[in-house]
């Protein structure tokens, strides 16, 4: 009886362990986040393979229906999965690179989508590789915080900086 009280202790002791030491790299949740750190009230868009894809830098004619957050003041997730991680994200977007890109809200809204798409038009765009999320833990910040120095970005990281 103590054995069989012992294995069950035992198995539930590593029941518990292993379901509450889930890191950032297994299989859940997984949240992108942009904190928006100027005074401009600012956009999102994720290049996910829908309406554009690396090395593709020009934006989609169309404003994009999917993976656009508007009129971020502060911080929002600007991309969310359930039931994967940053590898299988990848896997799915088939890139080396997730490339993201950061709007002055203002000038959407005055010069509307097709004028910032012929433009060209953004403040920042950052070319993220999983090893470049996995490191900053899916928090991105514009203008990039110091953690995002070395990631692939336009213009770059000198030039964005205030």
């Amino acid at each position: 009886m103590k054995r069989l009280l012992l294995l069950l202790g035992s198995l539930c002791l590593f029941l518990l362990l292993s379901s509450s030491s889930c890191h950032f790299g297994e299989p859940g949740d997984v949240y992108v986040t942009l904190k928006n750190n100027s005074t401009d009230n600012v956009a999102c868009f994720i290049a996910n393979g829908l309406e554009l894809s690396h090395p593709d830098t020009l934006l989609p004619k169309t404003r994009p229906i999917y993976h656009i957050t508007e009129h971020i003041t502060d911080s929002a997730i600007v991309l969310s999965g359930s039931g994967y991680n940053f590898s299988v994200f990848f896997e799915i977007l088939q890139d080396e690179y997730l490339s993201v890109y950061v709007f002055n809200q203002e000038e959407i809204d005055s010069l509307g989508w097709e004028e910032i798409s012929y433009r060209n038009q953004y403040l920042v765009r950052y070319d993220l590789t999983e090893k470049d999320l996995m490191s900053l833990r899916g928090k991105l910040s514009y203008p990039p915080s110091e953690a995002m120095r070395n990631v692939k970005m336009w213009p770059r990281y000198e030039d964005v900086r205030p």
